[in-house]
C-alpha cells in the first residue's frame, strides 16, 4: 500500500509521489476494473496506480497511462499529476517534459499540492522549462500550504540563501520548524537544528510566531479546499 509523503528519486532530483491507492483500491481487481470500464475517474486513476506500480497485477505503464489518461481527461487532478510524471519518464507515453509540465499545471489548478510542488520544483531546476526562482518560490509557496512538507523545506532552504525571494532566516526556520515537527520531515531537522544553534533569541522567538501564522495559513487553505 502506498501512502503520501513518500517522493520519486529521480536522477535529478526527487518529485513528489501522486500515485496514492486508497481503501477503495482494496477490492477486487475486476470490480474496480468495472468502475473504471463505466467512467468513473477515481477508480481509472488508482487502476493506473496499480498497473504502473504492479500491486495485484504486472507492472504495465501502457495501461497505466491509459488509465491516467481516461481520468485525467475527465478533470481528476491526481491522475493528471500521474500522467505528467509518466511523460517525465517516458514510462508508458514518449519523454515529453513540456507535456508533464502541461499536465502538472492542470493538475495544479484542481488543487493537487504534488503538482504544485513538482512545478516549483522544476522552475528551480529548468527542467522542461526556462528557470525562475521566484516562480518556484510562488509554486513551493502554493505547495506548502497544501501541507507538502517537501514544499516547505525547499522554500524554506530558498528563504535561507535569498534565492527567488528576500532572504529571511525567520522565515526559514518557520517553513524548517513545520515540516519537521509537524508533518515529520526527516531532512528539514537538521537546516532547523542549525538555525537553533546559529540564530539569535529574538530570530527564533520571531520564527516560532511565523511558524504559528504558517500553520493557521495551512489550516485555512486545507478548510478552504473542502
Amino acid at each position: 500500500m502506498l501512502v503520501l509523503p513518500r517522493l520519486r528519486r529521480l536522477g535529478w532530483s526527487a518529485l513528489a509521489l501522486l500515485c496514492v491507492i486508497t481503501a477503495a483500491a482494496k477490492e477486487p481487481l475486476e470490480a474496480l476494473r468495472a468502475k473504471a470500464d463505466k467512467g468513473e475517474a477515481v477508480a481509472q486513476n488508482e487502476l493506473g496506480c496499480l498497473y504502473e506500480n504492479g500491486e495485484g497485477v504486472e507492472v504495465d505503464f501502457n495501461e497505466a497511462a491509459k488509465w491516467y489518461r481516461r481520468a485525467a481527461d475527465q478533470g481528476h487532478a491526481m491522475a493528471q499529476g500521474n500522467l505528467g510524471y509518466l511523460y517525465l519518464v517516458g514510462k508508458g507515453v514518449p519523454l515529453d517534459k513540456a507535456a508533464a509540465i502541461q499536465w502538472w499545471r492542470k493538475s495544479a489548478a484542481g488543487g493537487c499540492g504534488g503538482s504544485m510542488f513538482n512545478l516549483g520544483l522544476s522552475y528551480k531546476k529548468g527542467e522542461g522549462l526556462e528557470q525562475d526562482l521566484a516562480q518556484a518560490a510562488k509554486w513551493f509557496r502554493a505547495a506548502a500550504l497544501q501541507g507538502e512538507s517537501s514544499a516547505m523545506l525547499n522554500l524554506g532552504q530558498m528563504y535561507e540563501k535569498g534565492e527567488g525571494v528576500e532572504k529571511d532566516l525567520a522565515q526559514a526556520y518557520a517553513y524548517y520548524k513545520v515540516a519537521a515537527l509537524d508533518y515529520g520531515d526527516r531532512d528539514a531537522r537538521r537546516p532547523l537544528a542549525q538555525l537553533l544553534r546559529t540564530s539569535s533569541f529574538i530570530l527564533i522567538a520571531k520564527g516560532d510566531l511565523t511558524a504559528l501564522g504558517l500553520k493557521a495559513d495551512i489550516a485555512a487553505a486545507k478548510k478552504a479546499a473542502k
